[in-house]
């Protein structure tokens, strides 16, 4: 009988053993690889409920009305400026790039989107240079603005689908130079 209790403990203590063993290796391999997470979707910008890229003209003259104007690929709709207006531009029916213009009577200042989007190093120039207005662009976002960093004002907000710097550059900024040229 004694032979029999220590046979059965032998095998109890085994498979205890075993056990802890097989919970402790289960516990390492569920903590050494966690889950990858799903990568984010890149970043879009969007205006108004409008989104370049996928936003039909449809869709903006659902969600801004009628515009003020319409040319081949261009629609123009008020804006709190009264001498320029929004436009957003078409690409076979699609949003391409949307400008929306800032006036003295909006409150959005070139901090604020500084605040939202961070620094850029993606710095352009254009027409408006001379007078301390640059095009900043966030091309990985969707989203650039012309402003003077020094007075804080904005004149517009351009928000187009996520893109490369240069594709931006070639698609929407062909005016516009890397580098700041005074004029004589």
């Amino acid at each position: 009988m004694r032979k029999f209790f220590s046979k059965t403990k032998l095998i109890l203590i085994i498979v205890i053993i075993a056990f802890v063993v097989l919970s402790y290796f289960l516990y390492i391999n569920r903590r050494a690889a966690p889950p990858t997470p799903p990568a984010a979707p890149p970043q879009q910008s969007v205006w108004k409920g409008i989104v370049p890229g996928t936003s039909t003209e449809e869709e903006v003259k659902q969600k801004l009305g009628t515009p003020k104007s319409e040319g081949e690929n261009l629609l123009e709709f008020e804006s709190t400026s009264p001498t320029r207006n929004h436009t957003v531009s078409l690409e076979e029916s699609v949003v391409g790039l949307i400008k929306e213009v800032v006036s003295y009577r909006d409150t959005t200042k070139v901090s604020d989107l500084r605040a939202q989007y961070g620094e850029t190093s993606d710095v352009l120039y254009g027409p408006d240079a001379e007078n301390g207005y640059y095009l900043f662009v966030y091309s990985e976002k969707g989203v650039a603005y012309l402003g003077n960093p020094a007075t804080e004002t904005l004149l517009e907000i351009w928000y187009f689908p996520a893109t490369t710097f240069e594709d931006f550059v070639n698609r929407w900024a062909a005016s516009y130079s890397r580098t700041l040229s005074p004029k004589f």
